[in-house]
């Protein structure tokens, strides 16, 4: 980074060029690892022990489903990810960062490639923040008076933040707007982290959680029609039709009861759902034929 150039100074000695350095080597690794990791696909030789492996709850899993592309039963869980073509046990996304999909095998190398950005931006932005520092106490920024055109006051140029930051942005053109992009890239993947520290410890995934709106909205349909049945309505037609009946279902029933899902069969509790995404099925990591286990 350009901030590395201010070192050494008395606030930031110069061993954090190398542990700087390293910082960036270990999310560097992380990234290859997740990139090139296994994310659980599904072949014909591992199939029955991945049918086995989830049970269908016939709300976001269906027993009937089928992978018309691979041309087999689809496991529980799972899905067929257009880009790689290929099945993936538990899956939660495409990752566009590295590249591959996230799923059973490889969640936990995604979560390490999470923690070591959130290392790497947090280490350059705090140490970026230290320098600046530094070198603006150096040149004695805190002290430069600032006289306003209009008014003729003057005051001190650390004393307002927004002038400060231009002024800042006039001389460390490029020092600055790598802190303000690291501190965005910071809030970013501490949110995408804690997303799925959520989406785990639920014992859900992102695809999931979309199938899961689908179920919320369907049972909201059904009791859309109980209530038509209910009141004798007749069978509504048009897009007129069904937006007038919208609004006098809602009108009439203003205090009605959100629609509560059914439960997650796959949440067993925060340390299993840990345990089962951090330390897959030994056997799905195997290339060879894997006997499908008889589901308890």
């Amino acid at each position: 980074m350009d901030i590395f150039c201010f070192l050494p100074q008395p606030y930031a000695p110069l061993w954090h060029k190398y542990t700087g350095t390293l910082a960036l080597g270990a999310c560097l690794v992380a990234f290859y690892i997740a990139s090139v990791s296994d994310p659980g696909r599904i072949t014909a030789a591992n199939l029955a022990a991945h049918i086995a492996l989830y049970p269908y709850d016939e709300l976001t899993n269906r027993r009937a489903q089928q992978c018309w592309t691979c041309l087999w039963h689809r496991p529980a869980r799972s899905k067929h990810c257009p880009v790689c073509n290929r099945c993936i046990a538990r899956f939660d996304h495409h990752c566009a960062w590295i590249n591959n999909c996230v799923g059973l095998l490889n969640l936990k190398y995604f979560l390490l490639f999470l923690v070591a950005n959130m290392v790497l931006c947090s280490y350059g932005l705090v140490l970026g923040c230290i320098i600046m520092h530094g070198v603006l106490q150096e040149r004695g920024a805190w002290r430069i008076m600032v006289r306003e055109r209009t008014t003729g006051r003057t005051f001190l140029l650390g004393s307002h933040p927004r002038i400060m930051l231009r002024w800042m942005l006039q001389n460390y053109p490029v020092p600055v707007a790598e802190l303000i992009f690291l501190g965005v890239a910071l809030l970013l993947v501490v949110s995408f982290f804690a997303y799925h520290v959520w989406l785990i410890s639920r014992a859900t995934t992102t695809y999931e959680t979309f199938k899961w709106r689908e179920v919320g909205r369907r049972l909201c349909a059904e009791r859309l029609a109980e209530g038509v049945d209910d009141h004798g309505l007749e069978p509504l037609q048009g897009v007129r039709s069904i937006w007038r009946f919208w609004l006098a279902f809602r009108q009439s029933y203003p205090q009605q009861r959100p629609v509560v899902l059914p439960q997650n069969i796959y949440d067993a509790g925060v340390y299993a759902s840990w345990k089962d995404a951090l330390f897959p099925p030994v056997w799905a990591k195997q290339r060879v034929g894997v006997k499908g286990r008889k589901q308890s």
